[in-house]
């Protein structure tokens, strides 16, 4: 557990943005990554599931706008549905203007409208989760994204060179499986009867696919996100 300044994580809402007292602030109930590459502290966390800032002092526009374009990344690598793909590039280029001060009270309002396209139309759950975090900015961070678009200023960090972000596009059950094979993948090639692409995106990290296949003790099943939507 770590005590967190923000969270929307999992439907968590935590708010200690008014507590000075960081002693005091609630801790959230879910093991959120507070640390990476062992003893650096983590100042803001976003992904599928929402966002969580540890710190204060964290520029969660320009954070967005990070997670923004490394989907877009992913979605154009993938290209398999228009609201993933293309919605991709908008949510960024438009997170992008207004973390850069050129945004207006429209490109929030275009944001809210592609986000629930990609939501509801997205083919994979990767597209129909990654809005999001972003809309949580967007509704709880309002006065700051409101104060970039009526003042056209930058957000504090957007030229900041000396801050690392740093991108994982995985999934709980590649997390879980020893060789991280891309799970969603694989399952999704077999549900479109596209077999070769499904043994391909396992043989990506799993060359030995046939034999592996038959003694694998498949802890992905444990970690399966679906549990916690509809109990798969």
């Amino acid at each position: 557990m770590s005590k967190v300044l923000f969270s929307t994580w999992h439907d968590e809402f935590i708010d200690n943005r008014n507590i000075a007292n960081k002693d005091e602030w609630k801790e959230s109930s879910f093991k959120v990554p507070a640390n990476y590459e062992g003893d650096k502290n983590s100042k803001i966390f976003i992904g599928w599931n929402g966002l969580v800032v540890f710190d204060t002092g964290v520029d969660v526009i320009k954070a967005g706008t990070e997670y923004a374009a490394q989907y877009q990344i992913y979605s154009e690598a993938c290209g398999r549905c228009a609201p993933g793909r293309w919605g991709g590039r908008i949510l960024y280029d438009l997170f992008d203007k207004i973390a850069r001060g050129e945004g207006t009270e429209g490109d929030v309002a275009h944001l809210k409208e592609i986000s629930d396209t990609m939501m509801k139309t997205s083919k994979c759950e990767i597209g129909r989760t990654v809005p999001k975090p972003l809309l949580d900015i967007l509704e709880y961070f309002e006065d700051d994204v409101m104060d970039l678009i009526k003042n056209q200023k930058k957000s504090p960090a957007y030229d900041n060179e000396d801050i690392s972000y740093i991108a994982k596009v995985t999934a709980p059950c590649m997390d879980a499986c020893p060789d991280h094979v891309d799970i969603p993948a694989y399952i999704e090639g077999v549900r479109d009867l596209q077999f070769e692409q499904s043994l391909l995106a396992t043989k990506k990290t799993m060359p030995l696919a046939h034999t592996c296949g038959r003694v694998c003790p498949h802890p992905c099943e444990d970690a399966c996100r679906r549990e916690n939507l509809d109990e798969a």
